[in-house]
C-alpha cells in the first residue's frame, strides 16, 4: 500500500495498525480453511521502503494446490482487510 494512499484515508491509521489488520485478516481466513493450523509456523517480513507498506506473510504449514484456490484465498483476505479498514 503506498503511504500516500494510507495518508488519504480519512481516519488516520498508523502503519502498525495496517500491518496488524492485514495479519489478522490473513490469520482469520487461514483458520476458516485450516482449523488445525499451527500459528507458530507464520513468518512476517516487511520492506524498508519509506514510500510504501509491504508485508510478506509466509507459512510452511499451508498447501493450496492450484491457482484457483490461491486466488480465492487472496480474495477472502482482501475482503476481510477492506472490512477492517
Amino acid at each position: 500500500m503506498p503511504v500516500k494512499t494510507l495518508n488519504a484515508i480519512s481516519l488516520k491509521i498508523l502503519d502498525k495498525q495496517v500491518k496488524n489488520l492485514f495479519y489478522y485478516a490473513f490469520k482469520e481466513t487461514y483458520l476458516e480453511i485450516f482449523l488445525k493450523w499451527n500459528k507458530k509456523t507464520i513468518i512476517i517480513a516487511e520492506s524498508i521502503d519509506a514510500n510504501k507498506i509491504s508485508l510478506y506473510i509466509s507459512t510452511f504449514d499451508m498447501r493450496l494446490p492450484n491457482i484457483i484456490q490461491i486466488m480465492m484465498f487472496t480474495e477472502f483476505v482482501h475482503k476481510k482487510l477492506l472490512i477492517a479498514l
